[in-house]
């Protein structure tokens, strides 16, 4: 590792909550309701450790824990992403959308038959786009 990115890490917040760890609360919470409507002791045993492990990651120092937020959310991050180009061909039908490879911005191409070289107004990528 390199000495940027040790005071890098050293900079981030070491203690608190993240994406990971809102969801493992959540859980949680659905597990315990869960007990408290059907009284059964099975739900509780999957409460429990949940908590556990929400409260170790919570005041865990790790560069780990940080690490392993990025691993959950790099399957979730792809979802709003999606979303959005969605919504931007169904409202705009006339034009295509597609993204910068660089910096993932939606980016409104014309449909001209053919191959064109596209350039990004933010990041200045050109890439090679192929309209149907």
């Amino acid at each position: 590792m390199r000495d940027t990115e040790k005071k890098r890490e050293k900079r981030l917040p070491i203690y608190g909550m993240d994406a990971l760890g809102v969801f493992l609360l959540l859980l949680y919470i659905a597990a315990s309701l869960l007990f408290w409507i059907t009284r059964s002791f099975i739900t509780q045993f999957f409460a429990i450790p949940l908590v556990v492990i929400f409260l170790l990651r919570f005041f865990s120092r790790s560069p780990w824990r940080r690490r392993e937020n990025e691993i959950f959310l790099a399957p979730i991050r792809f979802i709003p992403e999606t979303w959005q180009l969605a919504r931007c061909r169904r409202r705009d039908p006339e034009h295509l959308f597609t993204r910068c490879p660089s910096c993932r911005r939606i980016l409104r191409l014309t449909r001209e038959a053919g191959v064109r070289e596209v350039v990004c107004p933010r990041c200045r990528a050109t890439f090679l786009y192929r309209v149907p």
